[in-house]
């Protein structure tokens, strides 16, 4: 290895407190520093170029969607040093046949299935070397027909069709029903579906058009994940939860607009601290701390990596008509649609009146006369009484 390859693989990892944050490099077999404890959230993932990874005995922990969408990945070596892997770690890894696992290391998954791998690899564990048996409902395939459907939940969908359109009566499109399914370029979903679980459309690559119905409440988490030639799809104002990795990431998200209601919902948490970067109403940067999230009203559109510097953020609350795309939100964060805020409209009245002309002057009648009123005085009576003789005479003039 020349000098220059040395320093160009050593910058290729972005490293943090022994945490691995990001790979940029394209190589195909990659060895992960020593020294390294966790592998990020996302620091692989849809790295297409990696076909081997050699993880160091420091690794302890492999975080959420660490290597997910890697779809070249063929090995990987997870020793016993690694105790923890989050979900969807390895999930899309669909060329990974097999891995191996001490039966020490947690695996964290949120349902009953086990999405931190792909459907295809083969869980073995050392101690025994027996493959991982997993809990899952027993399907009962229906002859002669594409769709195996139970109790209004489309399991898994069995043709090649390039469009299809879901049965009347399911209600539920399952896990993983149409993964991996690259005949499939577009799909209509009946008015009697309300949910589409986890990975259901995940890997179709081919996939141009998808219709949501208003029936549909929600969108599960990798539900169309990697559908890299799904450039938009409009979201009703019905779905009310959307999960993580829900779309990918070329995929642009339009939300249907919907007229405020009559009566305003009550208001929503304050957020004085939260630090906005907002540019003609379109969100560009999110700069705060919180890990609870407000958009404001004001917001009509939600700028590529808005959130990218925040990966704390856990909830995200908007009003219905926001558009954003598939990478405008951490990964980790639930996407809560909230009724904008109702203003009230007052209206004022300007009266102007205009000068009258000497005509219009004349013509207004005589202002009536008032009568005078009558004024009131106070009556004074004097009474004198008469004079003495001695007062007579000092009232004579002098000298008389």
């Amino acid at each position: 290895m020349s000098i220059f390859d040395f320093f160009k693989t050593k910058t290729d990892f972005e490293i943090q407190d022994g945490v691995l944050k990001k790979y940029h490099g394209s190589g195909k077999n990659v060895t992960i520093p020593d020294g390294v404890t966790t592998i990020g959230k996302s620091a692989f993932q849809a790295c297409n170029s990696l076909i081997s990874v050699t993880i160091p005995s420091s690794v302890t922990t492999i975080e959420q969607g660490a290597f997910l969408g890697c779809l070249n990945l063929t090995s990987v070596n997870i020793l016993d040093s690694v105790t923890t892997i989050g979900k969807f770690a390895f999930d899309g890894c669909w060329k990974l046949k097999e891995v191996s696992l001490s039966r020490k290391t947690k695996i964290i998954t949120n349902d009953i299935h086990n999405n931190t791998f792909d459907i295809n690899t083969k869980i073995i564990y050392r101690e025994e070397r027996k493959p991982q048996t997993e809990k899952q409902t027993p399907i009962q395939k229906t002859q002669n027909t594409k769709f195996v459907i139970e109790n209004h939940v489309l399991l898994k969908y069995q043709g090649n069709d390039s469009s299809v359109t879901i049965p009347n009566s399911v209600t539920t499109i399952g896990e993983r029903a149409f993964y991996h399914c690259q005949s499939l370029i577009s799909v209509k979903i009946s008015d009697s579906v309300t949910k589409i679980e986890n990975s259901a459309f995940s890997f179709c690559e081919n996939l141009t058009s998808v219709n949501i119905p208003s029936s549909m409440t929600t969108i599960g988490e990798l539900a169309f994940f990697h559908c890299k030639s799904l450039n938009s799809v409009t979201i009703p104002n019905s779905v009310n939860k959307i999960g993580q990795y829900a779309f990918d990431s070329n995929t642009k998200i339009i939300r249907e607009e919907k007229k405020p209601q009559t009566k305003t919902s009550p208001p929503a948490q304050k957020v004085e601290k939260v630090e906005f970067i907002i540019k003609n109403n379109i969100l560009l940067k999110y700069q705060g701390n919180e890990r609870k999230v407000i958009i404001p009203d004001s917001v009509t559109e939600i700028a590529a990596n808005a959130f990218s510097e925040c990966p704390g953020v856990t909830e995200i609350s908007l009003i219905m008509g926001v558009k954003f795309r598939g990478n405008s939100f951490p990964p980790d964060a639930e996407i809560i649609f909230r009724q904008p805020e109702q203003k009230k409209h007052t209206r004022k009245t300007v009266l102007t009146f205009a000068p009258l002309t000497e005509s219009e002057i004349n013509a207004l009648p005589e202002t009536p006369s008032v009568p005078e009123q009558k004024k009131h005085t106070r009556k004074t009576v004097l009474t004198f009484s008469p004079l003495t003789e001695s007062e007579l005479k000092n009232l004579s003039p002098k000298g008389a």
